[in-house]
């Protein structure tokens, strides 16, 4: 007798992976299966990106630091202009409240500034991922008047 043929599986469900229990047996199963296993991938990388109150904080001063560090000169402004108003030094009270114009007229521009440069660095950076195009170099140039001085979107 050889021992090797008794060793060997006797039936062709013998191989088959798929009659596992946990594995999925058909199309449908496979689907919902892989849904499942997806969704779980999903909760995975939420939680890896999940930051907390302080870090949200800190990228957005780094965005644009300027509006938050005048929000307490705005406020200094205030408080000291109406300081000054109750104990009648009238002329101080219109300097305080005109320095707070000024100052909150700084934020409002350093969010407007912020966000056209911030409009124009994606532009950049959507241009220089595409590798041909339109607006890339001039590249498909044809015989045609192309203007090279022609640019999309706005000119900041």
């Amino acid at each position: 007798k050889n021992l090797f043929l008794n060793t060997m599986p006797s039936s062709r469900s013998d191989f088959d992976v798929v009659d596992t229990p946990d594995r999925p047996s058909t199309w449908k199963e496979l689907r919902e299966w892989d849904k499942m296993e997806e969704d779980e991938i999903r909760r995975f990388e939420t939680m890896r990106e999940r930051r907390s109150i302080m870090q949200q904080a800190w990228n957005k001063f780094k965005t644009n630091p300027i509006p938050y560090v005048l929000a307490p000169c705005i406020g200094y402004c205030i408080f000291a202009g109406l300081n000054a108003l109750q104990t009648g030094h009238a002329y101080m009270a219109i300097k305080y409240l005109e320095y707070r114009i000024w100052t909150q007229g700084a934020a409002v521009g350093s969010i407007f500034l912020g966000a056209m440069y911030y409009q124009r660095k994606e532009r950049k950076d959507l241009f220089k991922l595409q590798p041909y195009g339109p607006y890339r170099h001039q590249y498909g140039k044809s015989h045609i008047a192309f203007q090279s001085d022609k640019r999309y979107g706005f000119i900041w």
